[in-house]
C-alpha cells in the first residue's frame, strides 16, 4: 500500500509500512489542508471511514486540516496550559475497505 497527496504534490507514491492490519506513514506536514489518497493493488483508493473532499474534477479524496495544529513540546504543563488537547502525530488507520 502507497500514499501521495498535495503533501508532495502528488508526485511520488510512498511505501506504508505494515503492522497486523495496520499500514502506516509518517510525514511532517506544513500547517494547511491537504488532501491524500491511497494506492492498493495499482488503484487510487480512498478511506471512507475517513474525511473526504472532492477535487475540482469531481474525484474523491480523502482529506485532513492541520491549519491550527500545535506540537507536543515535551513540556509536562502543556496540555493543562494550552486548556485543550492536541493531536501529536497522524496515524492513518486504513484497517478498513478503501473505496
Amino acid at each position: 500500500m502507497y500514499i501521495t497527496g498535495t503533501f508532495n504534490n502528488w508526485e511520488q507514491q510512498i511505501p506504508m509500512h505494515r503492522s497486523g492490519n495496520d499500514f502506516t506513514y509518517i510525514h511532517n506536514l506544513k500547517k494547511g489542508k491537504h488532501a491524500f489518497k491511497f494506492i492498493v493493488d495499482d488503484e487510487w483508493r480512498f478511506a471512507p471511514d475517513q474525511p473526504t473532499v472532492a477535487d475540482i474534477e469531481g474525484r474523491i479524496n480523502n482529506f485532513m486540516d492541520v491549519s491550527d495544529f500545535v506540537a507536543y513540546t515535551g513540556d509536562d504543563n502543556y496540555l493543562t496550559a494550552a486548556g485543550k488537547f492536541h493531536l501529536t502525530g497522524v496515524i492513518l488507520d486504513t484497517s478498513t475497505e478503501c473505496n
